[in-house]
């Protein structure tokens, strides 16, 4: 009995071959997606970021710190920490 020549030839070799690499390669790059660890960009990094001295700004200005507390709190910004 004669099952026909279902032969790929060259051309289907070099396109399977290319298919599987494809296969292998973006299952790789799924795997390492799904598993490497996001690393948020720190706040201090960020060129939008609000400083401690503008929190303190605008809570003087609008009248939640008094002048006195408003300037021992500058000083305990600027202030070395122990």
């Amino acid at each position: 009995m004669m099952w026909g020549n279902y032969s790929m030839g060259y051309w289907g070799w070099g396109v399977g071959a290319l298919v599987i690499v494809a296969l292998v390669v973006a299952g790789i790059l799924i795997v390492r997606y799904a598993t490497v660890r996001r690393v948020a960009t720190p706040i201090a990094l960020k060129t939008d970021a609000i400083t401690p001295r503008q929190i303190l700004d605008n809570r003087l200005a609008q009248g939640e710190l008094s002048v006195k507390e408003y300037r021992d709190r500058i000083a305990a910004l600027e202030s070395p920490q122990v």
